[in-house]
């Protein structure tokens, strides 16, 4: 038995949208505190690629919404920046805006975490783009846990990211094409790389049941951790949703 369930990707809930230009501080702090309700006592709001306008917009709005107050700084872990620094091919690009992704930039991470007062503490990227090694050791050095997702990488980009400074991967087996080399893919690429822990949407849907048996028998339970990853229509009645 534990207290609660920590979740390190939160989109949204009960229809906000963490990654919204229109969000408002209440909105975020109604969708926080119904978030630690239902028993999620520690998580990392998630903002996918958005504009630079968007993200000072969040990142701003959150770091004052926190710190007005210190009884929900408690449950937010952070801030979890899933782009925008991710593959803009189709499959590995998932529900991110491929134009709005860019090649990876130490200076745009910098102020991206100005904007947030400094409570970016997962940065999600991939791993075979241009700079993303110079970008990681600097993540690294900032105190962000660096992630890999959204990716087309080889076992030896992956590999190249880790002695950058990774340690994670994003919903392994999810963000990535249908179709892949039968041996050569980022899925199984992560799934030999022991140095890396492995977050999983083990939802029932996003990964079928054997591919889970597989992964904890590869990573060990130890080195994989349930995700959500909540998309803002999470909390809401069943129906349909735009």
């Amino acid at each position: 038995m534990v207290p609660g369930f920590i979740d390190l990707q939160i989109n949204g809930y009960q229809g906000v949208d963490f990654s919204s230009p229109t969000l408002t501080q209440e909105q975020f702090m109604a969708a926080c505190r119904a978030i630690v309700a239902s028993g999620t006592i520690g998580f990392l709001p998630t903002v996918i690629t958005s504009s630079m306008a968007t993200y000072q917009h969040v990142l701003e709005l959150m770091h004052q919404a926190l710190s007005s107050t210190s009884a929900m700084s408690a449950h937010v872990l952070g801030i979890h920046l899933e782009g925008p620094f991710l593959s803009d091919q189709p499959g590995a690009c998932g529900c991110h805006p491929p134009e709005l992704m860019q090649a990876p930039d130490p200076l745009v991470l910098e102020q991206l975490q100005r904007w947030g007062g400094g409570r970016i503490k997962i940065l999600t990227m991939a791993a075979e783009l241009p700079g993303a090694a110079e970008l990681c050791a600097r993540a690294t050095s900032m105190g962000v846990v660096v992630a890999i997702g959204h990716s087309l990488a080889n076992p030896e980009q992956l590999v190249e990211l880790g002695s950058a400074g990774a340690k994670l991967l994003t919903h392994l087996g999810n963000g990535m094409p249908n179709l892949v080399h039968r041996h050569n893919n980022f899925l199984m690429a992560g799934l030999a790389a022991d140095q890396f822990h492995a977050s999983i949407i083990a939802d029932g849907h996003h990964l079928p049941p054997g591919v889970i048996k597989v992964m904890i028998r590869t990573k060990s339970i130890e080195k994989l951790c349930a995700v959500s990853d909540m998309a803002p229509v999470a909390g809401l009645p069943e129906g349909v949703y735009d």
